[in-house]
């Protein structure tokens, strides 16, 4: 299976903009298909390596921070595949907590639609600013800021 990166950039207007590398819509279909498999992996790695247990509950998307805190006090080497297990995991584990579809268009690259409330996230460029910044770009925060925007939507519909 092939690997991409996955970041934002600052564009000149001053905001955050998806940043991917060329995708095909076969491409996109085939990484997002694989997406689940991932997390799946990534459930196994952190019971072996760190003995946490994650079961796609929101008090496992808490302990990724602490994964990652204990095991990359430095970014890895191997960056991108680590950002792939850790962005799999927190992707799927939103999708199992609110429901939601991962997409991909030319202009957004790969994003997850959270509860079909059209509220886009992006976990990969999320989990690689996580390890590229430290504590400032918190998972657990990322969530909380994630399941506010969800109860404001269900208040609204």
């Amino acid at each position: 299976m092939f690997l991409k990166t996955f970041f934002k950039r600052k564009t000149p207007a001053g905001t955050e903009q998806p940043q991917q590398p060329e995708m095909s819509q076969e491409e996109a279909r085939a990484f997002i298909s694989q997406i689940p498999l991932q997390a799946e992996k990534h459930r196994e790695l952190a019971k072996g390596v760190f003995g946490i247990e994650l079961d796609y509950s929101a008090d496992s998307i808490l302990k990724l921070d602490k994964m990652i805190q204990e095991g990359w006090p430095k970014p890895p080497t191997m960056l991108d595949q680590v950002v792939l297990g850790f962005g799999s995991y927190l992707g799927e584990a939103i999708r199992h907590i609110h429901g939601g579809d991962w997409g991909f268009n030319p202009e957004q690259g790969l994003y997850f639609d959270v509860g079909g409330r059209d509220i886009k996230i992006f976990p990969f460029a999320k989990v690689k600013k996580r390890f590229l910044n430290g504590d400032e770009d918190s998972l657990a925060y990322y969530y909380s800021f994630i399941r506010s925007k969800v109860e404001e939507a269900q208040k609204s519909a």
